[in-house]
């Protein structure tokens, strides 16, 4: 982190020196005091943003970009249809879940789904493939959505197998030895919960039921087939209760000869997952489903035509990581190893919001004539998880997430080989993360655009996201806040092929509605309503040490195509008295529009609010503020709404002085 540089001076005569903010390229910095910050970082930008090398500009407004919502919907994401009067035969649609009903609009009415309804009040995530919309609640069991036919599907389930029946063979004797078996269905989905357990005694424990010179002895095991199961699996224990898997077959039927290992690590199920598991989270990667249950297991999917299996026969399963450790698993990402090798990270989280990292590789293992994926796990040292599975965003090559410690990335240090490093990139302004509370923070929805990542926050103990955070990749700084509230941020790529920045409101607007907005500079509103940006520098001095004084004569303010107006104060500290107002000033510059103004009409039928197209006066606008004041330091504050500006330059015309200490330093 930064400090303080030495004010930027240039030209003037012998006496007087020019200081020169050139930028804000330093975005904004919470974490240090103000009278240490950098020259070209601010201590507040409300509703700005950076734009070209630094240059300061109001944040873009919003309009209604899809029909208003009676209500919050539980769900709300995209998805891509081929269309082929488009320029790239690809064409995004909207998706939400409203009452449990699944609707879809690409910017007109909603349209409603047919079949299958979710339970309502239950927040529905989304993972697009094979021309499907998976969706999962926590509630309902994996559902899809048919793009083709608009219609709503969940997976048929199966029944477990029952009447299970165990004959003991004729030269295995009866005796004090305890087995236990269970057996399970499966079809191509998943897995039935185990079959009531049976039990058999026998005169010599299950690795020696062959002996030297003797016939085989076995168990032999019966059920009821189990109509459009596909295998059947078998599980195994000396103990009630405690049954693991040792073998899987195709009939009703099944041979126990006491040779085939027990797989401890592989419960007997106690759920059924053949109409698919329950899952809070999913998501894509290594081209198969991923999803965290609320069994906290982490499930795949095969792959090909058994995309959406989650059985071991069919390419598909599931793992507990760190079970009972404290550690719960929150979503699942695409990245790579220290080798630059593709694998799967697992985000867990932790009471206190931190958790860890842990990549998943997944190996095809064959026994016999059977094939069946087995899962290795590896924790990331040193790493931190996620406690906001939206939160996860890929750019710039890498992760960036929010955890309790803040915004972090995680990626190769060029100097360590084959080793994975977290950093943390929101240091500039850590204090404001760490007022998220961690329990509301699950619902930070973030989004890559246009170069930067915005953060939906639920800033300073909200319970809802109410502000969004940007951090400029290219400049590597932070801007906050936007004072407006958004659910979910996505970006979406209509018709037109140009791609937009959306966000679902999170509070309803004065008639009860909910809004899905598009963010654009070509709005300078939130649908009608003005927002007030605000500006702060740090504390400017006149040398290192901060103890020089000089006189005041001017400062100069250059704008960037002003339209509307902006108020700039300059507030400085005296001999004899603190921080002050030393001058101020409004810019303005006339704004000509064209076109028809909505305001008139209901529902922005014809126009933007902010009216048609905007010529601008000047494409520079300087201003000066007369001063002519002996200070220890000063900083500039500016305030506007309805308008639009860049901040291109500050620069104030100063005298070195010689003062003696005030008495207020002395005592």
């Amino acid at each position: 982190m930064a400090v303080q540089t030495p004010p930027r001076m240039t030209g003037g005569s012998a006496k007087t020196q020019n200081i020169i903010i050139p930028n804000f390229s330093g975005g904004v910095n919470s974490y240090l005091d103000e009278a240490r910050l950098p020259n070209n970082t601010l201590r507040s930008a409300v509703n700005y943003m950076l734009r070209q090398d630094g240059v300061l500009y109001p944040r873009w407004g919003t309009k209604t970009f899809f029909p208003v919502l009676g209500k919050m919907p539980d769900g709300f994401d995209k998805f891509t249809v081929k269309m082929l009067a488009t320029a790239s035969g690809l064409e995004e649609w909207a998706i939400i879940v409203e009452d449990g009903i699944v609707k879809r609009s690409n910017g007109g009415a909603w349209q409603e789904a047919t079949g299958e309804k979710l339970a309502p009040g239950y927040e529905a995530k989304f993972y697009q493939v094979d021309d499907c919309v998976y969706i999962v609640n926590g509630k309902d069991v994996l559902a899809f959505y048919d793009i083709a036919n608009n219609k709503v599907k969940k997976f048929e389930g199966i029944n477990a197998p029952k009447n299970l029946k165990v004959t003991n063979s004729k030269n295995l004797a009866t005796g004090s030895y305890s087995n236990f078996y269970k057996v399970s269905a499966v079809n191509e989905v998943g897995e039935t919960m185990a079959s009531a357990e049976i039990s058999v005694k026998t005169s010599r424990i299950r690795n020696q039921w062959r002996q030297t010179g003797e016939v085989e002895d076995y168990l032999e095991l019966t059920w009821d087939a189990v109509p459009k199961a596909t295998r059947y699996n078998i599980y195994y224990s000396d103990m009630s209760n405690d049954e693991t898997y040792i073998d899987s077959v195709s009939t009703n039927s099944y041979r126990d000869l006491g040779r085939t290992a027990q797989n401890v690590a592989v419960e007997a199920p106690v759920a059924d997952t053949t109409s698919g598991p329950v899952l809070r989270d999913i998501t894509g990667s290594s081209y198969r489903i991923f999803g965290v249950g609320v069994d906290d297991k982490v499930y795949w999917g095969g792959v090909g035509k058994y995309i959406s299996a989650f059985n071991a026969f069919y390419g598909g399963g599931w793992v507990e990581i760190n079970k009972g450790t404290g550690e719960i698993p929150i979503t699942v990402r695409s990245y790579r190893d220290g080798r630059g090798e593709p694998v799967n990270v697992v985000f867990m989280t932790t009471a206190s919001g931190e958790g860890s990292q842990n990549q998943l590789t997944l190996t095809s293992m064959t026994v016999g004539n059977t094939s069946f994926i087995v899962p290795n796990i590896a924790r990331v040292v040193g790493s931190y998880g996620t406690y906001a599975a939206g939160s996860v965003t890929e750019a710039d090559n890498n992760l960036f997430f929010t955890c309790s410690r803040g915004k972090n990335t995680t990626g190769a240090k060029p100097d360590l080989l084959n080793v994975l490093s977290t950093e943390e990139v929101s240091l500039a302004i850590r204090p404001d993360f760490d007022g998220i509370n961690p329990l509301y923070g699950r619902g930070i929805s973030s989004v890559h655009f246009d170069g930067k990542i915005f953060d939906a926050v639920p800033a300073a103990q909200s319970k809802v996201n109410n502000e969004i955070w940007i951090l400029d990749l290219q400049l590597k700084a932070w801007i906050r806040p936007w004072t407006i509230g958004i659910k979910k941020l996505i970006t979406f790529t209509p018709s037109d092929g140009r791609e937009r920045l959306m966000g679902l409101r999170s509070t309803p607007d004065n008639n009860g509605k909910y809004r899905i907005v598009e963010f654009s500079e070509k709005y300078i509103t939130d649908d009608g309503e003005p927002f007030v940006s605000t500006f702060r520098t740090g504390l400017l001095h006149f040398d290192k040490g901060h103890m020089s004084w000089a006189k005041m004569k001017k400062t100069y303010i250059e704008l960037l195509r002003v339209s509307g107006s902006l108020s700039i104060t300059v507030s400085g500290t005296g001999k004899k008295r603190v921080l002050h107002t030393l001058k101020d000033i409004t810019v303005s510059s006339a704004m000509v529009t064209t076109g028809f103004n909505s305001d008139k009409f209901n529902d922005f039928a014809f126009n933007d609010t902010e009216g048609g197209h905007v010529t601008f006066s000047d494409p520079s606008t300087k201003k000066s503020l007369k001063i002519n004041k002996v200070v220890n330091n000063y900083r500039v504050d500016g305030r506007s709404s309805n308008a639009s500006y860049g901040i291109a330059t500050i620069t104030s015309v100063v005298i070195p002085k010689k003062v003696p200490d005030p008495a207020s330093w002395k005592k």
